[in-house]
């Protein structure tokens, strides 16, 4: 082998490294923003949270939504997830939840893992919005294992989905 191939190697293999390092610096970035936004957003206390969950859209969302990772978070009033790229927040109130199960489709999409589902209702209507999480039957127990939550003697307020603005970063 050449000096000249070595060299090139050498600089491609501490090039592949540092983008690496990069790459894995701006995940915890994001990471750690999104947990603080979806804990902000939950309004009351956090009582389980996954900062790795995969969002697989919302029912009425259609195929052209986004999809992607994020942090999702669930405390006594809402449960939030906060997409990190692009940056979108959907917050679901607890008294909007109206079951929550398990599926291993949501939205023309297969997962050879079992997701989490969960059906609200809001100003607009039904919807449906599944996640893969990293502890399943938690979060299943946790929102209701399947039971809808008692329904206040109020109006629900919309589910919303909405995207922040931009930040410097």
């Amino acid at each position: 082998m050449s000096v000249q191939l070595q060299v090139v190697i050498a600089v491609a293999a501490v090039a592949m490294v540092l983008g690496l390092r990069a790459l894995a610096r701006r995940v915890t970035r994001l990471r750690q923003e999104g947990r603080a936004e979806a804990t902000a957003s939950c309004g009351g206390q956090v009582v389980l949270i996954d900062d790795t969950a995969a969002y697989l859209g919302r029912t009425s969302g259609g195929v052209e939504q986004r999809r992607g990772n994020g942090s999702l978070a669930l405390s006594d009033e809402a449960l939030v997830f906060v997409q990190w790229v692009p940056r979108s927040v959907l917050r679901i109130p607890r008294h909007d939840v109206l079951a929550v199960d398990h599926t291993d489709e949501h939205c023309g999409r297969r997962l050879a893992r079992p997701l989490l589902r969960v059906r609200f209702g809001d100003a607009r209507g039904e919807d449906t919005a599944a996640w893969l999480v990293r502890d399943l039957d938690r979060w299943l127990a946790a929102i209701g294992g399947g039971q809808p939550p008692p329904a206040p003697a109020r109006t629900p307020e919309p589910a919303t989905d909405r995207q922040p603005p931009a930040s410097a970063h």
